[in-house]
């Protein structure tokens, strides 16, 4: 196919979107409008508010597909399938191409983070498929990255089907330019989801690193133009700093101060997406402090990163305040340690390098503190929404009388008199 050809049938997809606009009664304009405001600016509590509130009005498919794709941008993978469920027996799913590719991308990334690749890519398969057939970029250009993300899982199954990955994720790049442009948020997202194809292949691999932080640049370039606060500006500084961790330490802790900041001008970091965000930017920057210990053998970068590590456990408790839609413990995600035993693991660095006995007897402390800490679901024992007013609020800038401190430990661990 030549480029006036591509670009013909380019012009004329898009022509067919804008017939079918017209044709949507506008008051679903007017609630897609306030659905892509509120996913556009990060007030995802909102959005899931607005469901709730709307859902006698709503079609199933509509109400199921905006569930789960506000499970996308919140990383929970159970309550994806739940919701995968009720779609599949929704009355519309078989009459409705976009429900069958909402469900299938849905249950590819359900898969691929179980790390099942073979039932992944049936499905990724399946959804790019169904998603050719609604006229909608945006649905199209998610699922070729998902199918790209999918492949990662191939790396050591299938090397043919692992190269193939640059394939669809330059597919959905290419759609970028037909998204609406209300869908900033998702071109944004689409860039970093391009991004992640690179994410298996960081160590030492220098090209791999430019592209990747290439395009999380590309992605805040997007969004930084219509917002200075935004989760995923967040996530994209933590994923920058993950990135330059492999080149260079003290430029990831840069990234990761920037992610601090914002995090702390955003919101309170007790809640919401922004646990997640938090969890792994704590955990990341106790990394590339214990990074600079061993490439100085300083031991205050090991003091730096106790506190880190301390604050990622008091986020931990503070997660059972809220569970389910924001948080859902995940006993398959090996990504790190159990906060207890990666402080125990600090604390016997410290040992070895002074030979101080104190320092071993936290490391004990903490390694009984884990043995102690109970296995327990969160969200088990409460409504799965039953935080969510809570939540709201806070998005709509109340702020809670359970705010975390975290300033106070700003200046310990950012600045040199440390």
């Amino acid at each position: 196919m030549n480029e006036y050809t591509s670009l013909s049938k380019h012009m004329r997809l898009a022509k067919i979107i804008l017939l079918f606009s017209l044709t949507i009664p506008s008051i679903s304009h007017s609630r897609a409008t306030a659905w892509e405001t509120l996913i556009n600016t990060g007030k995802w509590a909102n959005a899931k508010q607005w469901l709730l509130n709307n859902k006698s009005t709503l079609l199933p498919e509509q109400y199921y597909c905006n569930h789960i794709t506000l499970c996308f941008l919140l990383n929970e993978q159970e309550i994806n399938k739940v919701y995968c469920d009720s779609l599949l027996q929704s009355s519309t799913y078989n009459t409705s191409y976009q429900a069958k590719a909402t469900y299938n991308w849905a249950m590819a990334r359900y898969y691929q983070y179980h790390q099942q690749p073979n039932i992944a890519i049936n499905y990724a398969k399946q959804a790019t498929l169904f998603a050719d057939k609604t006229n909608n970029p945006k649905t199209l250009a998610l699922c070729y990255l998902q199918l790209a993300n999918t492949l990662r899982g191939f790396k050591n199954i299938d090397k043919v089907m692992y190269a193939e990955r640059f394939v669809y994720a330059n597919k959905g790049l290419a759609l970028i330019p037909l998204l609406n442009n209300n869908d900033y948020f998702y071109q944004a997202k689409i860039y970093q989801l391009a991004a992640l194809i690179w994410f298996d292949e960081l160590q030492g691999n220098y090209a791999s690193i430019k592209q990747m932080i290439a395009y999380l640049n590309r992605s805040l370039i997007v969004l930084e133009t219509h917002h200075k606060l935004h989760p995923q500006i967040i996530h994209n500084y933590i994923s920058l700093g993950y990135a330059w961790s492999k080149i260079n330490t003290d430029s990831a802790l840069k990234y990761y101060q920037k992610a601090e900041k914002m995090l702390i001008e955003a919101n309170d970091l007790s809640h919401g997406i922004l646990i997640y965000l938090s969890a792994s930017l704590f955990h990341l920057t106790d990394e590339a402090y214990e990074q600079k210990f061993k490439e100085t053998g300083n031991q205050d970068y090991l003091h730096r990163a106790l506190v880190w590590a301390k604050n990622n456990l008091w986020l931990d408790y503070n997660k059972l305040q809220y569970e389910g839609f924001y948080f859902y413990r995940r006993y398959t995600d090996k990504t790190y340690l159990p906060i207890e035993q990666r402080i125990a693991n600090l604390y016997y660095l410290l040992y070895t390098k002074t030979k101080n006995q104190n320092y071993l007897k936290f490391a004990l402390r903490y390694a009984e503190y884990l043995r102690h800490k109970p296995i327990t679901q969160i969200g088990a024992n409460k409504l799965i929404y039953e935080s969510l007013p809570d939540l709201v609020r806070i998005e709509n800038g109340q702020q809670m009388p359970n705010t975390v401190q975290f300033k106070q430990t700003e200046n310990l661990i950012t600045q040199p008199e440390y």
